[in-house]
């Protein structure tokens, strides 16, 4: 009878350290840092951050250089689906920060060019990409 009860007690605890690990590691921030405004390449960056987060992940995107566009509130065709899946993502609580100078430089008015929902990209940006709990990603 001992042995079957430091059996379950085994299991059990085993149980808690699974459940702690699976909490644990949902404390990460997923940052995505978008530089291009290829269809194909940011619909992939999007879809990998949609994953993560409805893997319960906090999830930050950062939209720079060429990314820009896809924040633009008229994007390119090809962009498009991309836009509709930043937008899920905004809705679902992810965090958008838009590059204001990149933006500038791509002829857009800022922030009045930008779909609803993002932010001007600041020095928070920074603090959130050096977060010790932050795995960063760049498409």
């Amino acid at each position: 009878m001992p042995r079957l009860a430091l059996g379950v007690l085994l299991l059990i605890a085993l149980g808690f350290v699974y459940l702690h690990a699976q909490t644990t590691s949902r404390d990460s921030t997923l940052f995505v840092n978008l530089t291009s405004d290829d269809a194909w390449r940011a619909e992939m960056a999007l879809h990998y951050a949609q994953q993560a987060q409805r893997l319960g992940y906090r999830v930050v995107l950062f939209l720079n250089v060429r990314g820009v566009y896809v924040a633009r509130k008229n994007p390119p065709a090809s962009l498009r689906q991309a836009q509709a899946n930043l937008q899920q993502m905004i809705r679902a609580g992810a965090t958008v920060y838009v590059c204001p100078m990149c933006s500038r430089r791509a002829g857009m008015r800022v922030p009045d060019d930008w779909i609803e929902g993002v932010k001007a990209g600041s020095e928070e940006v920074i603090h959130l990409q050096m977060g010790a709990n932050t795995r960063v990603m760049s498409y």
